[in-house]
């Protein structure tokens, strides 16, 4: 969030920013007075639909539900730490560290169409499971 306020200065000035934060960690708007933001706890589903960009923390899973959706993705991306996004990998999502690239990253996306992401990386639904028979079987034969 506090990338976030510093990229403000950078964002048009008619951009809207909506807070969707985790349940267990509450977020209020007077914590981040140079940001112009509301906060609210409406289901993913819904915010999609009124959104052109969504900006992720770098470990959520709720990166994949926008991405599948088709809803550009910037996410957090900390210099310090491996990047354990899901969606490490994924062609249109925009990894941001600084305050600069943020600005950038969520000005450029804001006006990328919306193109549903590749679902099949994401949610294998073979009742078979061959992935995790050929992983299973690869561990087995070869200890």
């Amino acid at each position: 969030m506090r990338l976030l306020e510093k990229a403000a200065q950078y964002l048009p000035s008619d951009m809207v920013v909506n807070v969707k934060p985790h349940p267990n960690c509450p977020v209020q708007p007077a914590d981040y007075p140079g940001l112009r933001m509301s906060v609210t706890m409406e289901p993913v589903s819904k915010l999609l639909a009124k959104c052109d960009v969504a900006y992720t923390s770098c470990v959520t899973s709720a990166a994949v539900d926008v991405y599948c959706a088709g809803v550009p993705v910037v996410s957090l991306l900390d210099p310090n730490s491996l990047n354990l996004s899901p969606l490490r990998g994924c062609e249109t999502v925009i990894f941001a560290s600084t305050e600069n690239e943020l600005a950038s990253a969520l000005i450029s996306a804001a006006s990328h169409p919306r193109a549903p992401g590749d679902r099949k990386n994401f949610f294998v639904l073979d009742p078979e499971l061959p992935r995790w028979r050929q992983l299973l079987s690869e561990q087995f034969h070869t200890h």
